[in-house]
């Protein structure tokens, strides 16, 4: 149990940051596009 919930923790961290990267991504290549 003691071992699970950092797991957890751990990986909803990273499913935020790629998000919120692939975000950010996303946003780069429309104002590539716009210009």
């Amino acid at each position: 149990m003691k071992t699970c919930l950092p797991m957890t923790q751990t990986t909803l961290l990273r499913t935020l940051l790629n998000r919120a990267i692939s975000l950010a991504y996303e946003d780069t290549k429309c104002m590539n596009h716009s210009r």
